[in-house]
């Protein structure tokens, strides 16, 4: 369990939407960026996959039958 939780917690998302009713959770990351350039902005969104991996990854180990995904917020 020490396992998950240091997986959890040592990446802290920005924020949680869990949604009971149909069992999802979204991690919520904010991103501030005044550049419109698509090559910044998929590098962004390249390093917040990454950063959330293993925070989704040890959410579906707990064996819930919940989906979690990520959502980046600009």
């Amino acid at each position: 369990m020490s396992f998950f939780v240091s997986r959890l917690w040592g990446r802290r998302p920005d924020r949680l939407i869990i949604n009971e009713v149909v069992q999802i959770v979204y991690i919520l990351e904010f991103k501030q960026t005044t550049d419109g350039d698509e090559e910044f902005l998929e590098v962004k969104e390249t390093e917040a996959n990454e950063k959330h991996k293993s925070i989704i990854s040890a959410l579906r180990e707990t064996g819930q039958e919940w989906i979690f995904d990520r959502l980046t917020l600009w």
